[in-house]
C-alpha cells in the first residue's frame, strides 16, 4: 500500500457523523482530551464513493475539490479521478496533481516500459521513470528516465537533457518561481574522500594545515579517491560539488538557495548553495524553509537517535524516527511528529502531545496561533486533532496542499463510504499549546 505525503488509502467504513454515532469510549476521549468542544465538520462537497478494498493511492487536489485513486484489479493497476476511469496499466507510481488542481499526472507502466501521463495522454516510452512534477505554475513538467544501461536524463518539456546521468530514484524538482529546476545525478571517476584527524594525534612542527575545518572544529583532509558512482546536484545544467551519495534537494521559497542532504564518507550534512553548513550526522532527512526563508530545520540522526536540528541548534528530545517538519507561517514555531517504537506523537517547541499509532499531516493556522495534525489509532481510525482535541472518525482523513490558506478555517478530505470535503472553524478558547506537556 502507497502512503504519500500523509495521504492514506480507505479502508475499513467506521461511524462518519455525529457524536450520537461514534463509539462510547471515543467520546469519553474526546471529553477527557480537553475542556473545549470537538471541531465541528461542515461539509462543502461530496467528492464521490471509493471502493471498500483493493486501493491502493489515494490523492486530493491542492484545492480539495478533486479526488483521484489507483484500485488494484487483479495483476492490474486502474487510474480513476471524479469517479472516472483513465486507464488500466501494469503499475502506476507518483500519482499527484498539478499545483493548482487542474491537471493529473502520473507514471505508469505496460509490457515492462514506462511512460508518463499527463491528463490521459501518454508520453514517449522508457526503461524506468521518476515523476513526473509539475512547475508551479503549471506551465512545465519534468521526470527521470532511463533507456537501458547508464542512459538516464533528464526530461522537461519534452526535450532530453542528456549532458548528465541523472538518478532514477528520485524525481527533480522545481523552485517557487517556476524558472529553476534541480535533479540528482551521477558519475563515474575520481572524487574528494574526507578523513578526519584524530584530535588527541601528536601534533609534528612541520604539520600541513588541513583541508578544511567544519563549525564545531573538526579538521578534515581530503584526499583523491576512486569511487564507481560519485553523486551530484545539477541545477538549471549547473553541475554542483561531488559527494558520495545526495538527496532531498529543496528551493528556498524566494527561489535563490537550493539545499540538499550530501554524505562524504559515512557521515551526512546539509549543503547550502554547494557549502556545507551545521555538523554532521549518521543520518539527515529532508530540509525544510519557513516561509519567510530565513529559518532552515531538518531531521538529523546521531547516536542511534533522530532529533530536528533548527539553524545550528539541535533540539533536546530524540526518538526513533522523526518525520512532517513543520514552520508556523511566521517562522516562530516548530513542530513535528516523532515516533518511539511503535508509537507517535507530535512535538512543538519542546512540549509533547498524546501517543498515536501513527501521525500524518502536521500544520498551522494561517495566522500560526493553532496547531493541527492527523492521526490514527487502531486500524483505519483517522481523526484531525486541532489544539489538542480530536474529531470525529474517519478510515481515512487527506489534507489539501490548500488546507490553511482561509484565515479562519482548516480544510480537508474525509474518506469513507464517500469522500467529503469538509471545514472546520478554528477555535477562539485553545491554541497550539493546548493537549501539549
Amino acid at each position: 500500500m502507497t502512503h504519500r505525503r500523509g495521504r492514506r488509502a480507505p479502508g475499513a467504513i467506521p461511524p462518519r457523523r455525529g457524536l450520537a454515532g461514534l463509539p462510547v469510549a471515543l467520546v469519553l476521549v474526546l471529553v477527557s482530551a480537553s475542556t473545549a468542544a470537538p471541531p465541528v465538520e461542515t461539509e462543502l462537497k461530496v467528492l464521490g464513493t471509493l471502493p471498500v478494498r483493493d486501493v491502493t493511492t489515494t490523492v486530493v487536489s491542492p484545492d480539495g475539490q478533486h479526488l483521484a485513486y489507483v484500485l488494484r484489479r487483479g495483476p492490474k493497476s486502474a487510474v480513476f479521478t471524479d469517479g472516472k476511469e483513465i486507464g488500466e496499466y501494469d503499475a502506476v507510481r507518483h500519482l499527484d496533481f498539478s499545483p493548482k488542481g487542474r491537471h493529473l499526472g502520473y507514471a505508469a507502466s505496460r509490457d515492462n516500459v514506462w511512460f508518463v501521463v499527463i491528463d490521459g495522454k501518454e508520453s514517449e516510452k522508457y526503461t524506468t521513470l521518476a515523476g513526473p512534477v509539475f512547475s508551479p505554475n503549471e506551465k512545465h513538467v519534468a521526470f527521470v528516465v532511463g533507456l537501458g544501461g547508464n542512459r538516464t536524463f533528464l526530461v522537461c518539456d519534452g526535450v532530453p537533457q542528456m549532458r548528465y546521468t541523472a538518478l532514477t530514484t528520485e524525481p527533480p524538482v522545481f523552485s517557487p518561481d517556476s524558472r529553476h529546476v534541480a535533479y540528482e545525478a551521477r558519475t563515474s571517476g575520481t572524487s574528494k574522500r574526507p578523513s578526519i584527524r584524530d584530535p588527541n594525534r601528536p601534533v609534528t612542527p612541520n604539520e600541513t594545515p588541513p583541508d578544511w575545518v567544519t563549525p564545531d572544529g573538526t579538521e578534515v583532509d581530503v584526499h583523491e579517491d576512486h569511487v564507481p558512482r560519485t553523486h551530484f546536484i545539477v541545477r538549471d545544467a549547473k553541475k554542483g560539488p561531488r559527494t558520495n551519495d545526495i538527496h532531498s534537494p529543496v528551493f528556498s521559497p524566494n527561489s535563490r538557495t537550493l539545499v540538499y542532504a550530501a554524505r562524504f564518507s559515512t557521515k551526512w550534512f546539509i549543503v547550502h548553495e554547494d557549502r556545507k553548513i551545521g555538523k554532521v550526522y549518521d543520518e539527515v532527512g529532508t530540509p525544510v524553509f519557513s516561509l519567510d526563508g530565513r529559518n532552515l530545520a531538518y531531521p538529523a540522526k546521531a547516536d542511534g537517535k533522530w532529533s530536528v536540528v533548527r539553524g545550528r541548534k539541535q533540539e533536546d528530545l530524540s526518538f526513533d524516527a522523526v518525520r512532517a517538519v513543520r514552520f508556523s507561517p511566521d517562522g516562530r514555531l516548530l513542530a513535528f511528529a516523532g515516533g518511539t517504537g511503535a508509537k507517535w506523537r507530535v512535538v512543538c517547541e519542546g512540549r509533547t502531545g498524546p501517543e498515536y499509532d501513527d501521525i500524518g499531516w502536521v500544520g498551522f493556522s494561517a495566522d500560526g496561533r493553532h496547531l493541527a495534525y492527523t492521526a490514527r489509532r487502531g486500524y483505519n481510525r483517522w481523526v484531525m486533532v486541532v489544539d489538542g482535541v480530536e474529531g470525529l472518525t474517519h478510515a481515512s482523513v487527506l489534507v489539501p496542499a490548500q488546507a490553511t490558506e482561509l484565515a479562519e478555517k482548516l480544510r480537508y478530505v474525509t474518506v469513507d463510504a464517500e469522500a467529503r470535503l469538509v471545514e472546520i472553524t478554528w477555535p477562539e478558547s485553545t491554541d497550539w499549546s493546548n493537549g501539549l506537556k
